[in-house]
């Protein structure tokens, strides 16, 4: 009685994985994009085509990564709190913190790139800086 449970519910569960990887397979890419107004900055955090069990997994990134949101945003001069470069063993990380929330741009660029960005938006916004 208790293998027939667990049986339905590994089924349940396969089920529900299949359906999600036919939702998220077919979808087209669309590149991260940030324009920079005077106003603020307008954020898209794009769709990256999606790896299942990429390389990035078993280089330590996150789960999450794996079923990430795509993020469409305008932050405001004015709940740009702090802009961060954190130095992490995969790469740097950008982090902008608008409110209580923790917005990480440029994930698909170099280093080099996040470097040159962090540089810029902290000139162009005056920002406090961490980095």
């Amino acid at each position: 009685m208790l293998a027939t449970g667990a049986l339905i519910y590994g089924w349940a569960a396969a089920g529900i994985l299949v359906v999600w990887f036919l939702v998220k397979t077919p979808r087209p890419p669309v590149p991260e994009s940030l324009r920079l107004a005077r106003e603020g900055i307008d954020f898209d955090s794009g769709r990256q085509p999606h790896r299942f069990f990429s390389a990035e997994w078993r280089r330590g990134r996150n789960l999450s990564d794996c079923f990430s949101r795509r993020i469409r945003r305008r932050i405001e001069r004015r709940q740009i709190k702090r802009l961060r470069l954190r130095e992490e063993k995969t790469g740097n990380r950008l982090i902008v913190d608008v409110g209580k929330k923790s917005i990480e741009i440029a994930r698909a660029a170099t280093d080099a790139d996040r470097e040159w960005l962090f540089g810029l938006l902290a000139d162009r916004y005056r920002m406090k800086m961490e980095g």
